[in-house]
């Protein structure tokens, strides 16, 4: 049973979540969650077991289950030997980078890198629905932004490589990816440029005709078609429109971008997760050049990045080692906190 008064503070029995069997969510064993994606059966997240190896976990919001979906797991202490078209349970992944996404069809997709413009595979991978690590972008361990087979010396954004397979070219260090209907979105760090690469073909090309003023690490599919784009080193938003022209405007909280997510009532909130550890709330379709609608303050356990959103029920990774989760009430200061993962909470506020 649980130990409870500890200075304020309940804990709960850790449970090891050491394979894609689902353990309860409450007093599961997650260390530093991060990079939160959802679909419609549950939250993608990412982060550290025990042994400090990277994994991907799902929650099951219904059955309030987490279980691993990609890291690598230990049989009798010995490590699963890790593939290219094996299962995803049994990768060793470096990294998640600064953003996974979740497809219509329950594929995850990920940059591998450690971090934000940390030490990089320069690839960007996919988790099939069944389980299947497979890359779908950059070639492994290489990093750069041309066409390999191509003029080493161009300097457009595209480098040569528009119009190649993802495959077959060098990525420069991505770190956020987003799926949308038609292409998979690939924040590309080392050159400050988003890249497309199409899911029907394979192909790779530039979403911005310039680059983009600052590094991308969160990006955000409008409906008409354009592209906002969060930096974790400065609190601003580029927007890139369906043709590909530039226009940045400001957040008026916060010291930088450290997450993005959509939702509301209507589906058209974008929430921003801003470098105070509160979330500016903005209306999507009227956000250029705007400032937050309001600020929701986030008392207990600082979020620390990771955010999605499903209508105006937020959820976030925290310092406690833990998911939480909150209703967007249309205030500053929204109602009880709700622990919905982790291995220990607080006491006030959990439901």
């Amino acid at each position: 049973s649980p130990i409870r008064n500890f200075n304020g503070i309940t804990f709960l029995n850790q449970f090891r979540v050491s394979d894609s069997t689902a353990v309860g969510a409450r007093g599961a064993e997650i260390f530093s969650p991060g990079h939160l994606a959802k679909d419609a059966s549950g939250i993608f997240f990412s982060a550290f077991d025990r042994f400090s190896v990277n994994k991907i976990y799902k929650f099951d919001p219904a059955a309030s289950t987490v279980a691993v979906v990609a890291g690598q797991t230990f049989t009798d202490g010995f490590s699963i030997a890790p593939g290219e078209n094996g299962p995803a349970t049994g990768a060793n992944i470096l990294g998640f980078g600064s953003q996974i996404s979740v497809d219509s069809d329950g594929s995850v997709f990920f940059a591998e890198s450690s971090g934000i413009t940390g030490t990089s595979q320069h690839v960007v991978r996919k988790i099939g629905p069944t389980g299947t690590l497979t890359t779908v972008g950059g070639i492994f361990g290489i990093g750069g932004s041309v066409d390999p087979d191509g003029d080493p010396t161009l300097t457009t954004p595209a480098n040569g490589r528009a119009g190649k397979l993802a495959t077959k070219v060098l990525l420069d260090t991505p770190v956020a990816v987003l799926a949308t209907a038609a292409d998979i979105l690939v924040a590309e760090a080392g050159t400050f440029n988003v890249l497309r690469i199409n899911k029907a073909a394979g192909t790779l090309s530039v979403a911005n005709t310039v680059a983009l003023a600052n590094e991308p690490d969160f990006l955000v599919a409008r409906a008409d078609g354009s592209i906002l784009v969060g930096s974790n080193s400065i609190n601003t938003i580029d927007r890139i429109d369906a043709a590909g022209a530039v226009t940045t405007f400001g957040t008026a909280t916060g010291f930088a971008n450290r997450g993005l997510a959509v939702g509301g009532a209507t589906g058209t909130t974008l929430y921003v997760l801003n470098g105070n550890s509160d979330i500016d709330v903005f209306d999507i379709n009227a956000v250029d050049g705007a400032i937050p609608l309001y600020t929701i303050v986030t008392p207990n356990f600082m979020l620390i990045g990771g955010i999605t959103a499903s209508g105006t029920t937020i959820t976030y990774a925290s310092t406690g080692n833990q998911l939480r989760r909150f209703v967007d009430n249309g205030t500053a200061t929204p109602a009880a906190f709700d622990t919905v993962a982790g291995s220990f909470f607080n006491v006030a506020g959990t439901g």
